[in-house]
């Protein structure tokens, strides 16, 4: 049997991450991402403009994590969010700098996992996403209104300036 050792320290990739200048596809499993990436060294910046796929498995988030990570990577059009762990902190998630757009997949096994990122989800503001996924196990008694929040998020028409 293998030992749980937690998560892997994202700080032992910095070494590595500047080797792919052109990367397109980032999946990050099992470890953990504070609060504000863009105050991470600068092991991500060789990538920031090319990666345009982005895949959270297991991976340990502070609450405005989700929201500023995503946000780094302004060609992003595929996220894959799999049973975020969540990490309590009272912070507001950091505004976009765009709306996010193209296919959100999620796959939430856990109720509670899905009532957090529901919540966290539908908190953001211009989500313009045009496919989304919804992987896994589909609970109706549980689940329905939290996948509802998400769907209507992803379905909201931005409003005009002023108009309310």
């Amino acid at each position: 049997m293998i030992p749980d050792c937690g998560p892997l320290p994202i700080g032992d990739l910095f070494d590595y991450l500047p080797l792919f200048r052109h990367l397109q596809h980032l999946s990050l499993c099992s470890t953990r991402i504070k609060s504000d990436i863009s105050e991470q060294p600068e092991a991500f910046s060789v990538f920031r403009h090319t990666l345009s796929s982005l895949t959270f498995h297991t991976l340990i988030l502070i609450s405005p994590g989700l929201a500023s990570t995503i946000d780094y990577f302004p060609n992003v059009r595929d996220l894959k969010v799999t049973d975020p762990i969540w990490e309590a902190d009272h912070q507001q998630a950091p505004p976009l700098s765009r709306p996010l757009r193209g296919r959100l997949s999620i796959e939430m096994c856990g109720y509670q996992v899905l009532s957090t990122f529901a919540d966290r989800f539908s908190g953001l503001p211009e989500v313009e996403y045009d496919e989304l996924l919804i992987l896994g196990n589909f609970h109706p008694t549980s689940s329905t209104s939290h996948y509802q929040r998400i769907i209507d998020t992803c379905g909201e028409e931005p409003q005009a300036p002023g108009v309310g």
